[in-house]
């Protein structure tokens, strides 16, 4: 019985936690950010170009790709 209700809150804990998704620039890993599970593809997107602020200088981004709760791609040029 105590095992069980530990479980449970184990299983709330891990559906409330935040998750690290890597941020790459053109394939290539460069930084990673940590977000609860429920934040929106803006915003993560946002995060994700201030986190990798020093290799978007003097490009331009060509392609953001989101794959949900996986990663974050930018393609730049």
């Amino acid at each position: 019985m105590k095992n069980l209700k530990q479980l449970e809150l184990l299983e709330d804990v891990l559906e409330n936690s935040s998750i690290i998704l890597p941020i790459t620039i053109n394939g290539k890993r460069r930084s990673e950010i940590e977000v609860a599970k429920d934040t929106s593809k803006n915003e993560i997107i946002a995060l994700a170009k201030e986190a990798t602020s020093k290799w978007l200088e003097e490009k331009s981004i060509i392609k953001e790709i989101y794959v949900p709760n996986k990663l974050v791609n930018l393609v730049v040029k």
